[in-house]
């Protein structure tokens, strides 16, 4: 049985070290190139998304490592003043096109999102044959697909950067290229309440909703929940620190 706690404990330290090991990582780099590898991990924050991002960096950074992806947290600097005149959701597009031109599938995680678990890789998930892959909420707004988890193939790049040219809709002034990505598929973003067709104009992969959850869903955050997404809580920074404390990190 002592055996048994010493073993425990030692895990945990083990655990905790690899960790500060991995944040001061990412606190002194913004790109770490993995060798031979396809697939990258990026996000950014601005403003007070800063202080959330600082939060989910360390666990990015364990995942990456344990499914050989690259990691890419681009500064301000790297966008344009043109694109800067545009709210910063929209600025993921920039990110997610340069990237293709090293890399073959972008994983988007927006700032305020922590991974909870480690033993899957989301990659696995997708249909090779499907553009991108995300989770649909079903809240009072209807079924609607959510880009802070977006995992996207290279055959996206020849739909992505015309989500730009669709941001006049109502919706657009809060759900931005979520608004424009509703209706490249096929879906008016301003309905009530909306409903997924059957068939889309683009072909993709719904992910199991423990990919991100919403708080604001019936099946609010579950047990099982491998990426939490903090969208909508009143204090994400403190929610993001509880989630972190809960998985001992």
């Amino acid at each position: 049985q002592h055996i048994s706690r010493f073993s425990k404990c030692c895990k945990k330290f083990y655990k905790k070290i690899q960790f500060s090991i991995l944040y001061y990582i990412s606190r002194k780099v913004k790109v770490i190139y993995y060798s031979n590898m396809k697939k990258v991990i990026t996000s950014f924050g601005v403003g007070s998304h800063t202080r959330l991002l600082s939060l989910s960096v360390p666990t990015l950074y364990l995942y990456a490592h344990n499914h050989n992806y690259d990691i890419f947290l681009p500064s301000n600097d790297f966008f344009s003043e043109k694109s800067k005149a545009n709210p910063p959701s929209w600025w993921k597009l920039d990110v997610i096109e340069y990237l293709f031109n090293t890399y073959d599938q972008v994983l988007w995680l927006d700032a305020d999102v922590i991974i909870c678990r480690f033993e899957e890789d989301i990659s696995t998930k997708i249909n090779s044959q499907d553009d991108f892959a995300a989770v649909v909420h079903e809240t009072p707004d209807g079924q609607v697909l959510n880009c802070g988890v977006w995992l996207l193939n290279k055959s996206s790049t020849k739909w992505l950067s015309s989500l730009r040219s669709y941001n006049s809709f109502r919706r657009s002034a809060c759900w931005w290229e979520q608004a424009a990505l509703l209706h490249i598929m096929g879906m008016n973003p301003d309905d009530p309440k909306i409903i997924l067709p059957e068939k889309c104009n683009i072909a993709w992969t719904q992910l199991d909703y423990s990919w991100n959850p919403h708080i604001n869903d019936h099946r609010k955050i579950p047990q099982d929940t491998k990426f939490f997404h903090a969208t909508c809580f009143n204090d994400r920074y403190s929610t993001m620190k509880h989630i972190l404390q809960q998985i001992n990190i």
